[in-house]
């Protein structure tokens, strides 16, 4: 079949047993769903499919894409087109899957995600045979990859994410179904986020999707809930009546640690916790103090900790994960060969790391089990904190915003600028997440990223930074399009009833945007900067 004329809309579903060639039209068609094995000739035009539900094996050949908009549509011949694939679109609210049954099935272009709304995915599903062999890369390019977005690897289990800043790119290693263990990679282009899971889809098979929960500045329980320093951090100790700053990894059980009140204390016993090459979990990479982001001469040099590490600030025991700011307090970067290390004193204490108030090991039932240097010292649990941890609320909102001003004025301004902002997604989803996603910039300062409270009823929720990639707001001139934020946070919301969602500035209490729920579950916008 050869379709000529102008963009020929809701064709239907074409099974396709000869020829169908819409190299003729001038602006492509749109059809509901492809079948049968016969070859697609595109030209230079596009072919949307609206609501996929078969396979389709022939090959398809042009210059010009293919997209899918709706349903699941499945490909399986070898294709040689190269305008690109798009799965969903932005904006889009009804779920796209590509499903590819070999290597070549989606031709040689890149193939583009949407930024889907509310609660839409946009999903590439990859049969054994079109997933790279061990070692090997991904023939497409992957863009715009982000939240809503996700790869489906059939056949592989026990799977484990992680992104490689220097090339954009993520390797996603697990185990094969008759093959052992594995390594995919993929490469990104322009990517949403830089943090990503791997799930179990419940099928012997792996979803990898953005990781948006927790968030950088929301920290969870790790799986080793300890206060933990980067090898190379230099811990205050008394030597031979010299007081001196000593990297961690050179202190001995006995050495006396100088505290943030002056005392000498014996350490007790030291741990370690190591991650070869550069596969840290993103839920446990360090969080980056930088130099005087605390106060003049705090921290004396950059000062690298577990993000939940506490330090004491401003009368607050406070994770290290919660003051994230984007700019003087930042988190995420890989880390070759990490090495945490665990000082424990008699009782749980404030040591001064770079010159920093930081808390000593606290033993918790079952937490040394994960480490290296377990000794006879290690006995006894469930000692008392020196203070209780600092909880999302309005003090730890204070101190946030106080270290979020001092980061404007380290970077040479006096005050924070006008703001632009928009929250462009808030919904909440049967896994019981409120998603929260917009983006904010400061046009006076573009480069610096912005701190920011995310409040429901008046109450402080979450902490965010808008520092994402979001394709959409490149194209409309805002910079590098690294001003979006997306998260989740559990809140339960009470049915039939109004709430509110606000996003505010941390560095001076700026409301910038808000939504409001109403009892029938619309959101309705109700400010933007």
């Amino acid at each position: 079949m050869r379709v000529l004329g102008n963009a020929l809309n809701n064709l239907g579903p074409v099974a396709n047993a000869g020829t169908f060639d819409i190299s003729g039209t001038t602006a492509g068609a749109s059809i509901t769903t492809l079948s049968g094995t016969g070859g697609t000739t595109l030209g230079a035009q596009a072919l949307t499919i609206t609501n996929g539900s078969t396979s389709y094996s022939g090959a398809i050949s042009g210059t010009g894409g293919v997209a899918v908009t709706g349903g699941t549509q499945t490909l399986t011949g070898v294709s040689t087109y190269s305008g690109g694939t798009a799965i969903g679109s932005n904006g889009g609210a009804v779920s796209s899957t590509l499903q590819l049954g070999g290597p070549t099935s989606a031709g040689t272009g890149t193939i583009t995600f949407g930024t889907m709304s509310g609660t839409a995915t946009a999903r590439l599903g990859l049969n054994v045979a079109a997933q790279p062999t061990n070692g090997g890369t991904f023939a497409n390019t992957i863009s715009n990859f982000g939240s809503g977005n996700e790869i489906a690897l059939a056949g592989l289990t026990n799977s484990s994410v992680s992104y490689n800043s220097a090339n954009s790119s993520i390797t996603i290693t697990g185990t094969r179904s008759g093959g052992g263990q594995v390594s995919e990679n993929f490469v990104l282009s322009a990517p949403r986020t830089t943090s990503f899971a791997a799930v179990s889809d419940g099928q012997g098979g792996t979803i990898v999707r953005a990781a948006t929960a927790p968030n950088p500045t929301n920290p969870s329980q790790p799986a080793n809930p300890a206060p933990c320093y980067v090898t190379g951090m230099r811990i205050r100790v008394l030597r031979d009546r010299v007081i001196s700053d000593v990297p961690v990894e050179q202190l001995a059980v006995g050495d006396l640690a100088i505290t943030a009140a002056g005392t000498p204390r014996p350490i007790r016993w030291i741990g370690t916790r190591a991650y070869r090459g550069s596969m840290v979990p993103p839920a446990e990479r360090p969080v980056r103090i930088r130099a005087d982001a605390l106060g003049e001469g705090v921290p004396a040099r950059d000062l690298f900790v577990s993000p939940d590490h506490c330090l004491w600030l401003d009368g607050l025991l406070a994770a290290a994960g919660h003051l994230v700011n984007g700019s003087s307090i930042t988190r995420g970067e890989a880390v070759a060969d990490l090495t945490y290390w665990h000082v424990e004193l008699d009782t749980h204490d404030l040591l001064l790391a770079e010159n920093a108030p930081a808390e000593s090991f606290l033993a918790a039932p079952g937490v040394r089990g994960g480490f290296d240097g377990v000794q006879a010292l290690d006995v006894g649990t469930g000692r008392m904190p020196y203070a209780p941890r600092a909880e999302l609320g309005p003090d730890l909102a204070a101190l946030r915003g106080r270290l979020a001003l001092r980061a404007v004025s380290l970077d040479g301004a006096a005050e924070p600028g006008p703001v632009r902002a928009w929250l462009d997604r808030c919904v909440v989803t049967g896994d019981g997440l409120l998603h929260v996603g917009g983006w904010a910039r400061d046009e006076a300062h573009p480069d610096t990223p912005l701190c920011l409270d995310v409040l429901v009823d008046g109450a402080v929720v979450a902490f965010a930074v808008a520092a994402e990639f979001r394709s959409d707001l490149a194209a409309a001139g805002y910079g590098d399009g690294r001003c979006g934020f997306d998260l989740g946070v559990h809140v339960r919301f009470a049915p039939h009833v109004h709430h509110r969602v606000e996003v505010r500035r941390s560095a001076d209490g700026l409301l910038m945007c808000a939504k409001r729920m109403d009892a029938a579950g619309s959101w309705i916008a109700l400010l933007a900067a």
